[in-house]
């Protein structure tokens, strides 16, 4: 929990992991309470819970299902107002910071699909970006705001590439532009 605590994930991964592996059958509270940490640092793997966990663990799907569906979807609207619905409880559970990281998660896939829409080109404007947000619902992003999340992306991983602030674009990697969100986290 400390290291969950001190947002040092990978960390924190491996000692709740082995601490659900070696709980008892029976305890259901514990499992719980170490799923409702470890489950953030799995989504932002972008490894959703699976649908048997949620069944057996209701707390869970409440916190988290809709959010994973939207995170992976790319629903950054739907995505946003689960967070802000949930907000406190998050807070209140200690793991707000965790599921904000997550975030990043349904950025990426929005960005993914701006990519397939307009025809996979490794030169996206930022206006581009900014127009794709719009369409799905999100149209309180400015240019400067759309180079800034991108700056982040890319530094943390999330998408290859590299910004040209003088030409307002983000060009993006030919390869593998949106590499294997196991591989980033």
């Amino acid at each position: 929990m400390l290291a969950f605590r001190n947002e040092k994930y990978t960390a924190a991964k491996e000692d709740l992991l082995f601490a659900l592996e070696h709980c008892f059958r029976d305890s259901y509270n514990n499992k719980t309470r170490i799923l409702v940490c470890l489950t953030p640092i799995m989504m932002a793997e972008g490894r959703a819970p699976h649908s048997r966990l949620l069944r057996r663990y209701p707390p869970i799907k409440a916190m988290y299902g809709e959010l994973a569906k939207a995170a992976k979807a790319g629903n950054l609207r739907r995505f946003d107002e689960l967070l802000q619905e949930k907000e406190q409880l998050f807070v209140n559970t200690g793991t707000f910071i965790a599921v904000e990281r997550v975030r990043k998660v349904a950025i990426r896939q929005l960005l993914r699909k701006i990519y397939v829409i307009t025809g996979q080109n490794s030169r996206m404007s930022f206006q581009m970006l900014c127009d794709g947000f719009a369409a799905a619902g999100i149209t309180d992003i400015d240019i400067p705001e759309m180079e800034s999340v991108l700056a982040d992306l890319v530094f943390c991983g999330y998408i290859k590439g590299y910004l040209s602030h003088d030409h307002g674009i983000a060009v993006l990697s030919k390869l593998q532009p949106f590499p294997p969100l196991v591989s980033i986290a």
